[in-house]
This record gives C-alpha cells, structure tokens and sequence, in this order.
C-alpha cells in the first residue's frame, strides 16, 4: 500500500506539482477505498484530517487532470474512483436509481465486445478513443426482489382480489 502512495506521489512531483499533506491524505484515501466517490463523500470521510472541502475539490481536479484518478458522471453528479494502478482498467458501470449503488462489470465477454466497437470506430471513423465511459442504469436485483416482494404484500392483502 505505502509502496503505491510512494509511486503515485512520485508522479505528482513529476508532473510539477508538489506533494502536501492534504494531497498525500487524499491519495491515501482512494488506494485504501476502492468505490465511486462524490467530493462531498471524500470530505466527509477524511474530514477528522482538517481539510476543507475546497482542498478536496481542488486536488480531486489536479489528480483527474494527471490520470491518477478518474471522473464519472452520474446524473449530474461527479464521481471519482482510483485509475492508476487499477486492476480493473476497462469497466462498466451500472447505477441503481432506487438504492443508488454502483455496480462495476468486468466479464471478458463485455469487454472484448467494447473493444470490438472501440476498433470499428477507430478504423472506420479515424478517430482515436484513448478511454470508455459507460453508465448503464437500471434497477439492481436487490431493490428488484424488495419491488417483488413489496408488490406481493400488497396484492395478498388487497380487498379488490381479481376473478
């Protein structure tokens, strides 16, 4: 772990910016928190640390801009999650409208599929795409089963019963 916040601020020194406490916490929080992140949330959970939400944004911004983290939108809404050093480089996404939960695939079989595409648009378009953001959103299994279940109490307990 410390061997991978060392490598990361390595980099942010060699992309000219200097190492602070407040960035050195920051990164330590997304290589010890794997997940999706608003800024609120990074804040709330290192806040015992004394740093302001400003502090937060702005370096949320200069590790987006150098690649260490990566930024999704939500509806309306910024995520970040840890890039470098991701395992799981090429990914969807799947956000639940209910629970709000976000889900992450990483089968093979969706992923050689989005680099077939990727290919077909690079060879067919001339266009080079150097990254792929997908959100599908839905509603997960669980709040589907919860939905079900909830539907079923109702039915059962209804005084209208259909012939």
């Amino acid at each position: 772990m410390d061997s991978k916040i060392e490598l990361i601020e390595e980099f942010v020194k060699k992309n000219g910016y200097r190492v602070t406490d407040s960035r050195r916490i920051i990164l330590k929080f997304f290589v010890e928190n794997d997940g999706h992140y608003k800024p609120e949330d990074v804040y709330q959970l290192i806040k015992n640390e004394m740093l302001g939400i400003a502090t937060v944004y702005r370096n949320l911004d200069i590790f987006k801009k150098i690649g260490i983290i990566k930024e999704i939108t939500i509806d309306n809404k910024l995520y970040y999650e840890l890039d470098m050093f991701s395992s799981k480089k090429l990914h969807l996404h799947f956000h639940c409208k209910s629970c709000n939960q976000i889900v992450e695939y990483t089968d093979q079989v969706l992923i050689q599929s989005l680099l077939k595409q990727k290919d077909f648009i690079e060879e067919n378009y001339d266009n080079i795409v150097d990254d792929i953001t997908i959100v599908m959103k839905g509603i997960c299994k669980d709040c589907r089963r919860d939905i079900n279940a909830e539907t079923d109490e109702v039915e059962k307990n209804s005084v209208y019963t259909r012939k």
